[in-house]
């Protein structure tokens, strides 16, 4: 009986001391395996951080540019387009166009300490604005202990209806009934 006898050029991916490719990573992200992206993220995270501080002005702004670009990455390679091989190459381009699409970005917007020209007052009453208001004011004022308010005559000028203002006394009366027990 013959033995075939493997390749020892060929690694063994049951061995413990097998790593996974990145090209083999790439293929199975595109058959939907997010592990696998999780996987070139553990190795390329570290790399494309310190890619990342050289364009943002701090960490945070670092973190948001690595993390913007491995879902740009991922979607890509989702859709079937991205790289077949040199995972890290490509993803430092994209750090790269990332971080110049926020600068261009960045040079659209007009940076002012001037906000009067900005928050102009708009002429006339907002009826929506208004009707907020009153009713947080009548809220507030719900909830003041009834000896500091004339509710009647607040009620009626918050447009409370009648049935309202009347049941708001009888539980006053009731309150200060109780209150004196």
């Amino acid at each position: 009986m013959d033995v075939i006898e493997e390749d020892p050029g060929v690694p063994d991916q049951e061995a413990d001391g097998y790593v996974v490719s990145d090209p083999e990573l790439i293929t199975q992200v595109r058959d939907g395996d997010r592990q696998a992206f999780g996987e070139l993220y553990r190795r390329h995270s570290g790399p494309a951080t310190n890619l990342a501080r050289q364009f943002a002005r701090n960490a945070a702004e670092a973190d948001d540019l690595v993390s913007e670009s491995f879902a740009r990455v991922l979607d890509n390679l989702l859709d079937g387009k991205g790289p077949d091989s040199a995972f890290r190459a490509y993803l430092f381009t994209t750090i790269r166009n990332t971080a110049y699409d926020r600068t261009r970005k960045d040079k659209r917007l007009q940076f002012t300490d001037d906000m009067t020209t900005h928050d102009a007052p708009v002429p006339g009453d907002d009826p929506v604005l208004m009707k907020m208001e009153s009713g947080l004011v009548a809220a507030a004022f719900a909830q003041l202990p009834t000896m500091f308010v004339n509710r009647p005559r607040i009620d009626s000028q918050l447009d409370v209806p009648g049935h309202v203002q009347k049941s708001r006394c009888a539980s006053a009366k009731t309150a200060a009934l109780a209150a004196k027990s």
